[in-house]
């Protein structure tokens, strides 16, 4: 077997042993096409690293369970809706992940649960997470409404309205 770029098969290899693969395997160390079998092991490490960086936030967002609850606790519990429409708090860093999962934006990633100042809510519709309300807790208005992608929903004027129609119970929770 005679590689076209040396360095490139170096680095092929590399690859396969961080996954671990057999590299007395021809099937592994002898690949038809170097370049596409590179390509597919450094997407799939790409990959896993994403996958790890994800994971570290999220045990590092749990060590900062305490400091959460305690900025946050205290609407802990407020929801409302009209109709097929339901606004809740986000109440745990769980749920902050799986609504930056969900919706693919960056509510977990940037650590919002963290904000001193704001304070987010989910909008579920017929109880799926539709899009993520930002409230500012120094003027009791919406920063931002943001749906999948941070597009907005087909809902997102109902939910604005219905937020801005029961800020009060947020507010009523700072005095």
């Amino acid at each position: 077997y005679q590689p076209y770029n040396a360095g490139i098969y170096f680095d092929y290899l590399d690859l396969l042993r961080f996954f671990q693969k057999d590299l007395r395997n021809p099937h592994y160390v002898c690949p038809s096409d170097l370049k596409q079998a590179h390509d597919k092991y450094v997407a799939k490490k790409r990959k896993h690293d994403a996958e790890m960086e994800v994971k570290r936030k999220i045990e590092k967002a749990l060590k900062d369970k305490e400091i959460f609850e305690e900025l946050k606790s205290k609407f802990f519990g407020i929801q409302f809706s009209k109709g097929n429409i339901l606004v809740k708090v986000i109440d745990t860093i769980e749920d902050y992940v799986k609504e930056g999962t969900e919706l693919n934006h960056c509510i977990f990633t940037n650590s919002y649960y963290s904000k001193e100042d704001t304070l987010c809510l989910s909008a579920l519709v017929d109880g799926k997470r539709t899009e993520t309300v930002e409230i500012s807790l120094n003027n009791f208005e919406i920063i931002q409404c943001r749906g999948y992608r941070n597009q907005n929903s087909e809902y997102h004027n109902q939910i604005i309205s219905l937020v801005n129609q029961n800020i009060h119970l947020i507010q009523a929770k700072c005095t």
